[in-house]
Protein backbone atom coordinates (compact mmCIF):
# COMPACT_ATOMS: atom_id res chain seq x y z
CA UNK A 1 0.00 0.00 0.00
CA UNK A 2 2.80 2.45 0.84
CA UNK A 3 4.32 1.58 -2.54
CA UNK A 4 1.08 2.68 -4.21
CA UNK A 5 1.12 5.96 -2.27
CA UNK A 6 4.72 6.68 -3.30
CA UNK A 7 3.96 5.83 -6.94
CA UNK A 8 0.92 8.11 -6.82
CA UNK A 9 3.07 10.91 -5.41
CA UNK A 10 5.62 10.33 -8.19
CA UNK A 11 2.94 10.57 -10.87
CA UNK A 12 1.77 13.88 -9.40
CA UNK A 13 5.35 15.12 -9.67
CA UNK A 14 5.19 14.60 -13.45
CA UNK A 15 2.30 17.02 -13.80
CA UNK A 16 3.87 19.68 -11.59
CA UNK A 17 7.41 19.30 -12.98
CA UNK A 18 6.68 21.95 -15.59
CA UNK A 19 6.39 24.52 -12.80
CA UNK A 20 8.49 23.45 -9.80
CA UNK A 21 9.64 20.05 -8.64
CA UNK A 22 8.07 19.66 -5.21
CA UNK A 23 9.88 16.44 -4.28
CA UNK A 24 12.25 13.85 -5.67
CA UNK A 25 13.12 10.26 -4.82
CA UNK A 26 15.57 11.58 -2.20
CA UNK A 27 12.88 13.64 -0.43
CA UNK A 28 12.38 12.63 3.20
CA UNK A 29 9.04 10.94 3.86
CA UNK A 30 7.44 9.15 6.79
CA UNK A 31 5.40 5.99 6.29
CA UNK A 32 2.88 5.02 8.94
CA UNK A 33 0.82 1.86 9.28
CA UNK A 34 -1.93 0.97 11.73
CA UNK A 35 -1.21 3.95 14.01
CA UNK A 36 -2.59 3.36 17.49
CA UNK A 37 -2.72 -0.42 17.13
CA UNK A 38 -0.45 -2.80 18.99
CA UNK A 39 1.40 -3.60 15.73
CA UNK A 40 1.78 -0.03 14.44
CA UNK A 41 4.79 0.82 12.30
CA UNK A 42 6.45 4.17 11.69
CA UNK A 43 9.33 4.44 9.22
CA UNK A 44 11.28 7.48 8.03
CA UNK A 45 13.48 7.52 4.94
CA UNK A 46 13.81 8.78 1.42
CA UNK A 47 10.89 8.10 -0.90
CA UNK A 48 13.15 5.67 -2.76
CA UNK A 49 13.94 3.76 0.46
CA UNK A 50 10.27 3.57 1.40
CA UNK A 51 9.49 1.88 -1.94
CA UNK A 52 11.43 -1.19 -0.84
CA UNK A 53 10.21 -1.23 2.78
CA UNK A 54 7.17 -3.38 3.62
CA UNK A 55 4.87 -1.81 6.22
CA UNK A 56 2.55 -4.80 6.29
CA UNK A 57 -1.23 -4.67 6.04
CA UNK A 58 -3.23 -1.40 5.84
CA UNK A 59 -4.13 1.25 6.95
CA UNK A 60 -1.21 3.33 5.61
CA UNK A 61 -0.35 7.02 5.54
CA UNK A 62 2.49 8.84 3.80
CA UNK A 63 3.75 12.14 5.16
CA UNK A 64 6.05 14.40 3.15
CA UNK A 65 7.29 16.99 5.65
CA UNK A 66 8.47 20.48 4.83
CA UNK A 67 11.46 22.10 6.51
CA UNK A 68 12.18 20.18 9.72
CA UNK A 69 13.11 21.77 13.05
CA UNK A 70 16.09 20.12 14.77
CA UNK A 71 13.79 18.69 17.47
CA UNK A 72 11.60 17.10 14.78
CA UNK A 73 14.71 15.58 13.18
CA UNK A 74 15.77 14.15 16.54
CA UNK A 75 12.38 12.49 16.94
CA UNK A 76 12.38 11.07 13.39
CA UNK A 77 15.82 9.52 14.01
CA UNK A 78 14.04 6.98 16.21
CA UNK A 79 12.24 5.66 13.11
CA UNK A 80 14.71 6.20 10.28
CA UNK A 81 15.98 3.53 7.89
CA UNK A 82 19.18 5.51 7.21
CA UNK A 83 20.35 7.67 10.14
CA UNK A 84 22.38 9.95 7.84
CA UNK A 85 19.43 11.02 5.68
CA UNK A 86 18.27 13.60 8.23
CA UNK A 87 21.74 15.17 8.35
CA UNK A 88 21.59 15.83 4.61
CA UNK A 89 18.37 17.86 4.75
Amino acid sequence: MIRALVYQAKSCTYYFSLFLLAYTESTIAVGLARVGAANQQIVCGSMKELLSHDLGPPLHSLIIPGHLHFIEKDMLRLFTLNPNILDES
